[in-house]
């Protein structure tokens, strides 16, 4: 492999499941590394190679242009149906701050799934959107910056209090959901 192409193809996954080798021309410079623990020495200026496999991939969706809202899939749904606008969903969800203190815990503990409707602010601002990008049976980790979850001010929830300017993460598991009906699917009277 050329120099020029062991920069580009570095950190680059084949998706292949196939191992990937990676250099690095400068490792640990002119001083090397002496022995610590269980590793060994680095002479100065070695040549180190070193071999990768990409053992898992998890799909990362931004839910927001701005990047402020993220999910990442942990276990993947069934199907290819969405919750739309309207739906009623049931959910589990566990959500955390930063350091991993949990302020809010529904539908675990043998306790009922928590149910809202889709775009009725039943649930901080985003979550309903990441929801309505998830399948059913899907397990997801939500990232929420502060301006779309509790903003400047923070908020005391159930189990602890979310600081001011807070990113906020949710375990969501999207247990179910029913559908609101599009307008060309309502019958006469449901239009009425």
């Amino acid at each position: 492999m050329t120099q020029q192409g062991q920069k580009r193809g570095r950190g680059r996954p084949t998706g292949s499941g196939k191992k990937q080798q990676l250099a690095s021309l400068d490792a640990f410079g002119e001083n090397g590394r002496p022995a610590s623990g269980d590793g060994g020495v680095v002479p100065p200026n070695a040549s180190l190679q070193i071999d990768l496999e990409l053992i898992s991939w998890k799909a990362v969706s931004e839910i927001t242009k701005d990047k402020k809202v993220i999910k990442k899939t942990l276990k993947e749904g069934e199907g290819y149906e969405r919750p739309n606008d309207g739906a009623v969903v049931q959910v589990k969800l566990i959500g955390k701050l930063q350091d991993g203190t949990v302020f809010v815990k529904k539908g675990h503990d043998d306790e009922q799934p928590f149910e809202f409707k889709i775009d009725e602010e039943q649930v901080i601002d985003r979550l309903d959107k990441a929801v309505m990008n998830m399948k059913k049976g899907e397990v997801a980790l939500v990232t929420i910056h502060p301006e779309y979850a509790f903003g400047s001010s923070g908020s005391t929830q159930e189990l602890a209090t979310v600081p001011p300017n807070s990113n906020v993460y949710y375990e969501v598991e999207l247990v179910s959901f029913v559908k609101e009906k599009e307008l060309w699917d309502l019958n006469t009277p449901e239009k009425i």
